[in-house]
């Protein structure tokens, strides 16, 4: 499993003017409510977390300890190890971004993850050695060597 950096989004957190107490945070609420739902699913270790998350233990137990919005990626993928909704979690996210941030001009476009890139790159590498695989096996079936 690659091991990969906690990032989080770097500003400072606004106060939410609907939250619970005083100096409560949109992300102090946004990390509570991970936490739930970690407790809910039954409080998985963080290591048990990382076969289904594919980050270390180390990130993810940053989500909760950072006091920082984690990047959106590291939160689905603490969400999908918990078995939460990923695109409710992933709207909760983008509206706390641009709580804490404003508003975010790449927010439409999907960011493909370092492992979906991986993948692709793989895959376009098997199509290309099978096509020329067929090119070679085909040109040396017509022209007889000797």
């Amino acid at each position: 499993m690659a091991d990969k950096s906690l990032a989080t989004a770097t500003e400072p957190a606004r106060t939410d003017p609907e939250s619970k107490g005083p100096g409560r945070t949109v992300v102090t609420t946004f990390l509570d409510d991970l936490r739930k739902l970690r407790e809910e699913a039954g409080g998985p270790s963080f290591r048990t977390m990382t076969r289904t998350a594919h980050y270390s233990h180390t990130a993810l137990s940053g989500v909760l300890s950072g006091g920082r919005l984690p990047s959106r990626e590291l939160t689905l993928a603490f969400v999908k190890a918990c078995g939460g909704d990923q695109g409710m979690w992933r709207d909760r996210w983008q509206r706390v971004y641009e709580q804490v941030n404003g508003p975010s001009p790449a927010a439409a476009v999907p960011r493909w993850s370092p492992r979906r890139l991986t993948l692709v790159a793989f895959a376009t590498g098997v199509a290309l050695a099978a096509v020329s695989t067929v090119v070679v096996l085909g040109i040396r079936g017509r022209i007889r060597i000797g």
